[in-house]
């Protein structure tokens, strides 16, 4: 029986044998589907000998015989910026009879491409070792390769140009990836996820507006949270404004958050100077509107009250020094608005050493100010000039030591303590000039950011009513401004303020003009030009008791009548302000009439420049008696010399 069926399973073998060889196409037509096959493949299959001659190609272009390509050397058909990473290939593949891969530039089948080759070893005719090598046409996908990498740059470059740190977050992982200009926005070493991010980032200050910003957020599609200050690592504030796109999942819930934070900061403190700027326009604004008329007022109330003076008895004299005095104070009242708003009259400033001047309002502070209270100074040798005027240095300084007397009286320390350092610096604007700084520093209550913002702001104070009208600082800063400096805070909550002020250095002080004397015989008659009578009874009044004959008109057109018949006249004294047009629209005809007259502007107003060259003199109401004599009486002795 087993040898039957050995003898069966032979002969099925021998038929499966048989019918295989039946089947089998002859060698011609096997050679011949094998070359269909290759030229149907689209890339190039190459096949050299040992000298990297091509024994043959696949394909070729319509216009080139295969002759033409065959026996020459494969690297004839290379750009000749890809033969060096061919040979390299290739000849590594000869030594260690493993497959390798290049990159490179060729003539394809329309023009140069770009192709990935694959080479083999491969034993040639003469039995030395060639290659075998397959290469694809991946022109498309490298131009598509270099289009997105191009792409990518410019995207790298605008996002790098605009500052914006990108940043992506999974709320499923709670996975968090920060781009490199989010590290530096945030000034941080390690990403904060978003969960953390309130708590972990946003000041405290802006917590409250951030969180109720997160639902809108999250609810998906775009948003943009509100602008919020962040605090970084090394204690610094910044302001920040992040916008993106919440991405929603099937199931209605966020699955992915994708944004940009960009730093503001910049921006915002320029908004907040324009802020300040547009207050400070409205002041001004407010300023020269009241101006003029309340100095009108003043000028009548400290005139009337200097003529009182003389004429009362002793006993009702305290009462009308009091009252002058609080006029003084009005008029000083305004004269600090203006100062602020830019609006004062400019006045004339020399080079000064300001460390004796510094050394004598705290010398005076020491015996005002309460005995507890330990006010030390230094002055550095060899300070810078200042161009400016003594009392300019005195008002900057007394406000900022009145404003620290202040902060430390309410700080509750037992040994209270102001200090003021004088010395010098290099000039922060680069310049090779030397700047005077001033550092006054209390160890008070200090201030908080909002309060630092509004320091100098004009009737800002956080004092108590009666202690203070908010024009102290304000004019500080006014004429530090004025004279070309910069006045800066720094303070914190319980841990004090330091104030510092930077004033430009100028060359040595000129000596200051002899003062003029009046003449015994000068001749003293004046033309007043006033529109408001009050102001023209008072001036009147006072020049009279100082011997002067003064007559007066009422407006511009009734002085240029009473010039046409008048004797002559030593000065004329004439109002900027009144109905009709300004003073100095007459100056040109009242010089006509009045040839060789000087003419001092009366105003309660600060004029421009190319107004106050068209008269001999400015003066700004009120006035006291005694000022307005002295400066009339050397305008006569000018006009006379």
């Amino acid at each position: 029986m087993d040898e039957r069926v050995t003898a069966l399973e032979r002969e099925c073998a021998e038929l499966r044998r048989q019918l295989a060889a039946t089947q089998r196409p002859p060698l011609a037509d096997a050679a011949a589907f094998l070359e269909s096959l290759l030229t149907a493949v689209p890339a190039f299959i190459v096949r050299t000998d040992g000298d990297m001659r091509l024994l043959y190609v696949n394909h070729v272009r319509a216009e080139t015989r295969m002759e033409a390509i065959l026996g020459r050397e494969l690297w004839e058909f290379l750009d000749p910026d890809s033969v060096a990473a061919a040979r390299t290939c290739i000849a590594e593949v000869l030594a260690t009879g493993l497959a390798g891969a290049y990159e490179a530039t060729a003539n394809g089948l329309s023009g140069p491409a770009y192709f990935e080759t694959f080479v083999a070893p491969l034993t040639d005719p003469a039995g030395r070792l060639g290659v075998c090598l397959v290469a694809v046409d991946v022109t498309r996908l490298h131009l598509r390769d270099l289009e997105l990498r191009r792409r990518e740059e410019e995207l790298r470059v605008a996002v790098e140009a605009t500052g914006i740190g990108l940043w992506r977050w999974n709320p499923a992982t709670n996975e968090v990836h920060w781009y490199p200009r989010t590290y530096e926005i945030y000034g941080r070493s390690v990403p904060v996820n978003m969960m953390d991010y309130v708590d972990v980032l946003v000041h405290p200050d802006d917590r409250e507006v951030v969180l109720a910003n997160t639902g809108p957020s999250i609810a998906g599609g775009p948003f943009s949270g509100p602008i919020h200050r962040i605090v970084r690592e090394d204690g610094g504030v910044r302001w920040i404004l992040a916008r993106g796109r919440t991405e929603l999942g099937a199931n209605g819930q966020p699955v992915r958050m994708i944004g940009g934070s960009l730093d503001v900061t910049q921006q915002r403190e320029l908004e907040e100077q324009l802020r300040h700027a547009q207050r400070l326009d409205a002041v001004g604004h407010l300023t020269a509107g009241v101006a003029h008329n309340f100095n009108n007022m003043l000028t009548v109330v400290t005139g009337t009250l200097e003529v009182l003076g003389k004429r009362v008895s002793a006993d009702n004299r305290r009462l009308v020094d009091g009252a002058l005095e609080a006029a003084l104070r009005s008029a000083e009242m305004v004269r600090q608005l203006m100062t602020f708003t830019g609006q004062r009259a400019q006045p004339e400033r020399r080079p000064q050493d300001i460390g004796g001047l510094i050394m004598q309002v705290v010398e005076m502070c020491r015996h005002t100010f309460d005995r507890h209270i330990t006010l030390s100074c230094t002055v550095a040798p060899n300070l810078p000039m200042i161009r400016c005027t003594p009392n300019e240095i005195e008002q900057v300084l007394m406000n900022l030591l009145v404003n620290a007397r202040d902060a430390v009286a309410d700080g509750g320390r037992p040994a209270p303590a102001i200090t003021v350092a004088v010395d010098s610096i290099p000039d922060p604007r680069g310049s090779d000039a030397v700047c005077a700084r001033i550092t006054v520093t209390d160890d008070g209550i200090g201030m908080t950011d909002d309060v630092i913002l509004r320091a100098f702001d004009p009737f800002f104070t956080t004092k108590e009513v009666g202690r203070g009208t908010g024009l102290g600082l304000t004019t500080s800063f006014a004429i530090v401004r004025e004279l070309e400096g910069a006045i800066t805070c720094e303070s914190a909550p319980g841990h004090g303020s330091t104030f510092v002020v930077c004033l430009p250095g100028t060359a040595p002080a000129q000596p200051s003009p002899a003062r003029v004397s009046r003449p015994a015989t000068a001749p003293r008659r004046i033309l007043l030009v006033d529109d408001d009578e009050f102001v023209r009874r008072i001036v009147i009044s006072l020049l009279t008791i100082e011997g002067f004959e003064v007559e007066p008109a009422a407006s511009g057109e009734a002085a240029l009548t009473h010039l046409a018949t008048c004797q002559p006249l030593d000065v004329i004294l004439l109002d900027r302000s009144m109905p009709g047009a300004p003073g100095e629209t007459y100056v040109p005809r009242i010089r006509a009439l009045a040839p060789g007259v000087p003419i001092m502007m009366f105003t309660g107003q600060a004029v421009a420049p190319g107004i106050a060259a068209l008269v001999d003199r400015v003066i700004l109401k009120p006035v006291s008696g005694a000022a307005l004599v002295e400066a009339i009486d050397a305008l006569i002795v000018k006009s006379t010399s």
